[in-house]
């Protein structure tokens, strides 16, 4: 009996191939969507998610009682007074970012872009790690260990054994750091990475960090909620009893990694620790969703065209002795097995997607997660949820249903208003989708627009080792005559002119760029009042160029006082300056424009900036023709090594760097994209299925209309004039959704895009066009077909 039922669910499958395989497909693309979105959800949010002390470890943050400055910075003798003020407390492990890590060098190889942690021994109680190679034991004989990840022992030794091998890290010279210049370190262990882990590292050195972000591990039986609303208003004063008291809390490591007060100026923490870009995840799981209502309905809609088939099947087989619970597990078969074959397929169209989602989201997912016992309670449950109620349904439903029932409701008006609504929710999700990567993409044109005047710069740093500033002006003669080097001029770069205040926390007053006689030139700063960059440095010994908004500030009245001191106008000025004695003169106002070292710079105002002149830096800025690009490089390189052999020297792209610095929009911008592609290919799926089903329908109509004069473009007409006008409705209740959602996002920035109704107009031609170019085919086909034959048929 079982395969007298399969032979029938299979022959049901091989008679209406078409919609099942167009089902099967659109349910297994969103499903791949939605697991996969959910994998990555999961990733992101279940910090330390294989950590068994997860759950009794607290961070301890500290916010200054008279401004709300908030930080994660501990002193030792503050860790102390906790233990003793706090009975709950157990363990204290201490971990520091090294901020000051310049470069690295493996034997004659100079590599950068890796993060360096300090840590106690306490660390690896804390956060257990699997060792793949090595020791920890080993690592904790003295300070001069280091112990990497797989990954990054991998990308410095290859495949060779990296254990006793020496690197060498560079640390530049900053007043409270114990280290200066290039250290070697001995590789005494490797671990394997988790890319899960709260605390993201490539190297770990064992060392006593004096003041750094501190981990408490609570006692037993003690919970972190507990913890937390005992010490809700917990206030210490220093142990000095001088400056201010500090009120301290603490939070589970999840809640730190979330905490909107993580940003750039808590002194590198947001390096420090992983810090999930929270609106694209959410965006992310929304848009698959919405992937998966298309899909749904697709599956939905078509599965109106193969019940009459069943049922008619289902009668026939009653007349042939069939009980109702034969019948019953057959459709509850029949309905699982469709899900679950699209639950397989998903697999395999996962693998491929995973790629490209790790590269739009800027995550590192392992393929092996999506199995992970994070991710698999999910997945079942998603199975059950698709598969079983659907079964379960159309066991119960279908067999007790009659042809007549069956014509007045899947037949009938009924029936129309379920497809009807299903086909404009299904066009209005596109719609969505479509308009906001549409205006997203205006938006990020505006924005790179905005960093023209970093195109095709290139900046040269040596690391900021202040016995090579010199060679920069050197190294500024020698390639003035390379191929391809349009201009060049030494500089020190953005830097934020920070102040110190009397809680201890800093704020950035203004941001400084300096840089020799040639920098306005090279850096296309765009001159509003004022002097000539030349003729200012030879009238002034200090001249010094304010951007728009500081000028605005100043001098509402547009008047400069040019040749007049700064700090006399501005006396804050002259108490942040880390060179009080020099005078800085305005020679001028330069325009707006972004800096290199802020983050999310696209969306924020611009604060106040200066631009002064100084004849030594550490980095060359080097204006080159993109055509002769590559031998540039080579050959400013090989000037270098004449110059100085053996000393480090890097470049990078100061456009793409601006851009990386705001690469969740971009992020956002791809995965929009992405998804409004997938949601057209489903809705061409269901268009498919659904225009085959309504011709199926009206064989009859069509046939009569034909005998009686009617042309091919009008039947076609007829048949198309459904679906236009669900593409209206659909297009109707889009706008005012996508048009309050955008306006919202849109808040987020300083230069919007001006509104643009070509990008509705496009959207709603670009849909249209889809579904015409996709039920035509069917329309065509029935209406140039033999009338005679088409009434034989029906």
């Amino acid at each position: 009996m079982k395969n007298i039922s399969f032979k029938l669910i299979f022959r049901s499958w091989w008679r209406n191939k078409t919609f099942t395989i167009i089902s099967i497909l659109s349910l297994a693309v969103g499903i791949a969507c939605v697991n996969l979105l959910a994998a990555f959800v999961i990733h992101e949010y279940n910090v330390e998610g294989d950590n068994p002390n997860r759950g009794h470890i607290v961070a301890v943050k500290r916010t200054y009682t008279n401004s709300g400055v908030e930080n994660y910075t501990i002193p030792p003798t503050v860790v102390d007074q906790l233990s003793s003020h706090v009975p709950e407390l157990d363990e204290a492990c201490v971990v520091k970012y090294c901020f000051t890590v310049s470069h690295g060098k493996v034997g004659e190889h100079f590599f950068t872009d890796f993060n360096v942690l300090d840590v106690d021994t306490a660390f690896y109680r804390f956060f257990p790690q699997k060792v793949v190679r090595g020791s920890l034991e080993d690592a904790l004989v003295g300070p001069d260990r280091v112990v990497l990840t797989e990954s990054f022992a991998r990308r410095l030794f290859g495949h060779s054994d990296p254990i006793g091998q020496m690197v060498q890290i560079f640390f530049r010279s900053f007043p409270r750091e114990k280290r200066d210049g290039l250290l070697s370190f001995t590789v005494s262990a490797v671990i394997k990475d988790d890319y899960q882990a709260a605390n993201r590292f490539d190297a770990l050195l064992m060392a006593e960090p004096a003041q750094a972000t501190t981990y408490f591990k609570l006692k037993e039986n003690v919970s972190i909620a507990e913890l937390q609303a005992k010490t809700e208003d917990l206030v210490l004063k220093s142990p000095s009893g001088q400056g201010t008291p500090m009120k301290y809390t603490f939070q589970s490591v999840q809640e730190t990694c979330f905490d909107p007060a993580l940003t750039t100026e808590t002194k590198g923490l947001s390096t420090l620790l992983k810090t999930p870009n929270r609106n694209l995840l959410w965006i992310a799981l929304f848009s698959a969703v919405l992937i998966l209502m298309i899909a749904c309905f697709n599956y939905i809609n078509l599965s109106f065209s193969r019940v009459f088939k069943q049922l008619h099947s289902l009668h026939i087989q009653k007349l042939m002795g069939a009980n109702p619970q034969l019948l019953s597990g057959q459709l509850f078969l029949d309905t699982f097995m469709t899900v679950g074959l699209g639950f397989l397929i998903a697999q395999l169209i996962q693998f491929d997607l995973l790629g490209v989602m790790s590269r739009i989201m800027s995550v590192q997912v392992p393929a092996s997660f999506l199995y992970s016992s994070q991710v698999l309670p999910v997945t079942f449950g998603f199975i059950l949820l698709l598969a079983c109620i659907p079964a379960l349904y159309m066991s119960r439903r279908l067999p007790e249903m009659s042809i007549s029932s069956y014509n007045n409701f899947y037949r009938g008006k009924a029936r129309q208003r379920i497809i009807t609504t299903l086909a404009v929710v299904q066009f209005a999700i596109s719609f969505v989708l479509i308009i906001g990567s549409f205006t997203l993409r205006q938006q990020l044109s505006l924005l790179q627009g905005n960093t023209e005047n970093y195109r095709d710069l290139y900046s040269f740093s040596i690391g900021g080792e202040g016995r090579l500033t010199t060679l920069m002006g050197s190294l500024k003669e020698r390639i003035a005559l390379i191929p391809g080097v349009q201009a060049a001029t030494t500089t020190i770069g953005s830097h934020p002119l920070q102040a110190r205040m009397e809680d201890a926390s800093y704020i950035d007053y203004c941001t400084m760029d300096n840089g020799d006689e040639d920098m306005m030139e090279v850096m296309n700063h765009k001159l509003l009042k004022g002097l000539p960059w030349k003729e200012a440095i030879a009238r002034f010994p200090n001249p010094a160029y304010l951007n728009r908004t500081w000028a605005d500030i100043l001098f509402p009245d547009g008047e400069i006082p040019i040749g007049h001191s700064i700090k006399e106008i501005d006396p804050k000025f002259g108490e942040y300056l880390y060179s009080k004695e020099v005078d800085h003169l305005i020679a001028g106002v330069v325009e707006d424009y972004y800096w290199t070292h802020v983050v999310n710079s696209l969306e924020k105002p611009i604060g106040k900036g200066i631009i002064t002149y100084t004849k030594d830096s550490y980095n060359l800025t080097v204006r080159i023709d993109p055509n002769h690009l590559s031998t540039a490089l080579q050959q400013i390189y090989a000037e270098w090594d004449k110059l100085h052999p053996g000393d480090y020297l890097e470049h990078e792209n100061l456009r793409e760097r601006v851009l990386n610095n705001n690469k969740k929009l971009f992020e956002l911008s791809d995965l929009l994209m992405m998804y409004s592609i997938i949601s057209l290919l489903l809705t061409c799926f269901g268009l498919f299925g659904m225009s085959l089903y309504a011709i199926e329908q009206r064989t009859k109509e069509i046939g009569i209309r034909k005998v009686n004069g009617s042309t091919t473009w009008q039947i076609m007409t007829l048949l198309n004039r459904q679906f236009i006008g669900w593409i209206s409705v659909a297009f109707g209740v889009a706008i005012p959704v996508v048009w309050l959602l955008l306006d919202r996002w849109m808040q987020n920035f300083v230069y919007r895009a001006d509104f643009s109704i070509w990008v509705y107009i496009l959207s709603l031609l670009l849909v249209t066009a889809i579904t015409l170019l996709t039920v035509s085919w069917h329309s065509y086909r029935a209406a140039s077909g033999n009338p005679v034959k088409a009434l034989r048929d029906e």
